[in-house]
């Protein structure tokens, strides 16, 4: 995994913002769309949903982090959201 998808497992705001604001410097721990091996295609959005991660969430739609791209199995984020408020929210 990489430094972005543990911060958005564990919903640390500080970590994501600290990423996502050395963007510019195009590493690739900086990407919200990058995939984490070795679950292939799996974004920080995936991560969030599987976790539940409700503030990752929010923080990660708010820097436009895509809910609709696909893992290399075809689910997108919200198809590994459990049914509820999360599902709702994304």
């Amino acid at each position: 995994m990489t430094a972005m998808h543990v911060a958005a497992w564990f919903t640390q705001h500080d970590a994501i913002k600290y990423l996502l604001g050395s963007a510019s410097t195009h590493t690739p721990l900086t990407h919200v769309h990058l995939p984490v091996n070795p679950h292939p295609g799996m974004t920080a959005m995936h991560v969030a949903a599987w976790f539940a991660q409700r503030d990752a969430i929010e923080y990660l739609l708010a820097k436009r982090a895509a809910l609709n791209k696909e893992n290399a199995y075809g689910v997108p984020p919200i198809g590994l959201a459990r049914p509820g408020p999360i599902k709702r929210l994304m």
